[in-house]
């Protein structure tokens, strides 16, 4: 567990205990509890999903550079057949 997820974890375990001696703050409680998970798992599936996009960014500009390379490639090889098929027809 990282020291945020430690401390959040220290927070609601002294808050829960603290409904022991003042049972009227367990509402507020049982809302912050639900809104805080609520919040880390919503933080938690954004850093997912920009994951994700990161992912298939990477591989749209591994493939897109793989594709400029092949058709530069076939481009250069038709170019010098080009130029060689000229210099030959040239008395």
């Amino acid at each position: 567990m990282s020291d945020y997820e430690l401390a959040i974890h220290r927070e609601t375990t002294h808050r829960f205990l603290r409904l022991f001696r003042h049972p009227s703050e367990a509402p507020e409680f049982f809302r912050a509890v639900s809104a805080g998970t609520r919040d880390y798992y919503a933080a938690r599936d954004a850093v997912d999903l920009e994951r994700a996009q990161i992912i298939r960014l990477l591989s749209y500009s591994r493939r897109l550079a793989l594709t400029m390379a092949g058709s530069t490639l076939i481009f250069s090889l038709l170019f010098l057949a080009a130029m060689i098929t000229r210099t030959r027809a040239d008395p």
